[in-house]
């Protein structure tokens, strides 16, 4: 197995840890040339106790988390990762992250609160270290706090 592959498999399985089950949350990417940037959101009651010991995240019906990983050609790349996500009201809510490093994968959490059945817009601005400029990743998602 390749370096490249074994460094893959271990930030998939911190995501996968962290934001399991991915059926209850919203993942995606986004691209800006060699800049791959991932990012999963998700309440923080579906982490097991452990994963949320182990990465200071407090478990909450009232609150939730959103993972952001960026890549460029394939390698784990540091960053600055900053925004908030806005309510259909407009109220506006600042996030607040910090890295997470696991197995040679390099990832930004931040927590924040969430209701029942709220959508947030998600505006987040990602600094990658080996970058000229930031780069916007907005997406929405509809929390459901079981």
């Amino acid at each position: 197995m390749s370096a490249r592959t074994c460094g893959l498999m271990l930030q998939t399985l911190l995501i996968v840890a962290l934001v399991a089950p991915l059926s209850a949350a919203q993942a995606g990417s986004a691209r800006f040339g060699d800049y791959h940037i991932h990012y999963a959101a998700q309440p923080t009651a579906g982490l097991s106790p452990e994963v949320a010991q182990q990465y200071g995240i407090v478990r909450s019906r009232a609150q939730a988390m959103v993972i952001i990983s960026v890549r460029e050609n394939d390698a784990p790349v540091p960053a600055r990762v900053s925004g908030g996500v806005q309510t259909d009201s407009g109220q506006q809510r600042d996030i607040r992250f910090r890295r997470v490093e696991a197995g040679g994968a390099v990832n930004y959490v931040g927590t924040f609160r969430a209701k029942h059945m709220e959508t947030l817009n998600f505006q987040l601005e990602v600094f990658p270290e080996t970058a000229q400029r930031n780069y916007p990743v907005r997406f929405r998602e509809t929390f459901y706090m079981d």
